[in-house]
Order: C-alpha cells, then sequence, then structure tokens
C-alpha cells in the first residue's frame, strides 16, 4: 500500500582520532515520525531512540569502517474499519518496535582535480523485531497480531561523484551524485494475526512482500561555511520490482 511519511530527528554526536588514521565515534538520536497511507485509512505515530558506535581507519585515498547501532521504541497506530452502510469504526492499537544492525564499508577515493569519485562497498547485518499488540474499537474485528521477527543481510555497491568549489568568503558548495544498488536477503515481513474475537490459536501469517534488489539515486548539494554552520539538500530514490521510494531532505547543521 502507498503511504507517505515525515519525521523530526534529532541527533547528539562526536568523532576523535584515537591514533594516527584511527578515528572514534557515537551518536545519539531521538526520532518521531508520522506515517499515513494514501486512502487515509491507516495511520500511525513512532518515536524512536537509537545509539551507535563507529571505528574508522583512514589510509591515504581507503577508508575502512565498522559501525554498530540499536535502538527501539513505541508506535501508536490508527486503523479505520468501514464496511458500507453497516460499520465506520477506528481501531487502536500500540506496539513495541526494535532493531539491531552491524555495518562494515569500504571506500576509495578517485582525486581528478576539483572532481572526485568515490566508489563504497557496505555489508549489513541486521535484525529487527515488531512486539505483538491487540486492537480496541472495531468490536469483533478487532485484531491481535504476534511478535515478529527477522534476521537481514544486505550487500550495497555504490559510486559517488561530484566537485569541490571553495569560494573566498570561506563558503564550501559540493554538488554530488550517487549511483547504487542493494542486494537483500528477505523478500517478505511476515505477521502472525487473527481476529480477536475468535477463539484462541487461528493465526493467519500475513505477508508483505519487500523488493530483494533496489536500485538508488542520490542528488543533492552540501554547504559548509568555515564559522561551523553546514546546509545539505538531498532528493534520493529507491526502486525495485513494485516497490518505489522517494526522499527529500533539508538539513541544517552547526559544528562546534
Amino acid at each position: 500500500m502507498g503511504y507517505t511519511g515525515q519525521g523530526v530527528d534529532f541527533m547528539l554526536g562526536g568523532l576523535k582520532e584515537i591514533a594516527p588514521g584511527w578515528f572514534l565515534g557515537g551518536v545519539a538520536s531521538y526520532d518521531e515520525t508520522w506515517f499515513q497511507s494514501s486512502d487515509k485509512l491507516e495511520s500511525s505515530d513512532a518515536q524512536t531512540g537509537a545509539a551507535a558506535v563507529t571505528l574508522k581507519r583512514e589510509m591515504g585515498q581507503w577508508l575502512f569502517s565498522a559501525s554498530l547501532v540499536g535502538g527501539g521504541g513505541t508506535a501508536s497506530n490508527s486503523r479505520v474499519v468501514e464496511i458500507p452502510d453497516l460499520l465506520n469504526d477506528t481501531a487502536e492499537s500500540s506496539n513495541a518496535i526494535g532493531y539491531g544492525l552491524v555495518r562494515v564499508r569500504a571506500a576509495y577515493e578517485f582525486l581528478l582535480g576539483p572532481w572526485y569519485a568515490k566508489p563504497e562497498l557496505d555489508l549489513d547485518g541486521a535484525y529487527v523485531h515488531e512486539g505483538g499488540y491487540a486492537e480496541s474499537g472495531a468490536g469483533a474485528l478487532d485484531l491481535q497480531a504476534g511478535s515478529a521477527g527477522k534476521g537481514i543481510f544486505a550487500a550495497s555497491p555504490q559510486v559517488e561523484f561530484g566537485r569541490r568549489i571553495d569560494l573566498d568568503d570561506g563558503l564550501t558548495i559540493r554538488p554530488h551524485l550517487t549511483l547504487g544498488m542493494a542486494v537483500l536477503s528477505a523478500d517478505d515481513w511476515k505477521t502472525p494475526v487473527r481476529l480477536l474475537s475468535a477463539p484462541t490459536g487461528g493465526y493467519t501469517d500475513v505477508s508483505t512482500p519487500l523488493p530483494n534488489i533496489l536500485g538508488s539515486v542520490d542528488v543533492g548539494v552540501d554547504l559548509h561555511h568555515s564559522s561551523g554552520w553546514e546546509a545539505k539538500l538531498d532528493y534520493g530514490t529507491n526502486v525495485g520490482g513494485d516497490y518505489s521510494n522517494q526522499t527529500f531532505t533539508l538539513r541544517l547543521a552547526y559544528r562546534f
């Protein structure tokens, strides 16, 4: 089903060189995200927190890194249940969500005057868990869902092209274009569901298809000022099978 989503993220982190060419970084974040289906019948409001630690190694134009990420939170959901001329109720529920992710990356930067090309390869291993929930508000048509979890592995090669433009007033402009793809080990997500009013048991797996091959395009421009201010404008799209996703990002930051 098509949907739109909006979110607000708050992040605080840092990066420190612990030995020549070795960097240790960490970040903590809080996210508020809202989703609504294109038919306006389903919506969700999620609050999540996450923390990550990253170890980087720079060797000339080579970059190697490893990251460990963990997070979780809760989501409040609503679903309009309609039967023409008989029923128009809203079923509400809430559930817990959690995930863990390990990522390793290798990248090499080719410098061509003010231009650069940077091929990268990400290898990810993730586990996602969704807690069970029971709806209320739709009477006999309320659903109960059992908990669900899945491990997913992914390989994501990509190439970034860009140019660095240094202006006299301390402003640096970096337009960039990234072309890539991702290959995932999973092609569906299954959730056991039953009518809450039904006898105990009787769960049926509801399967949501996931694309296991995605193509991606990302284009944007970064602005950096010597005073510490940064701005980033970015558009990205991922496409695979019957799945498509578009993201617009405007990010403002101050480094101190």
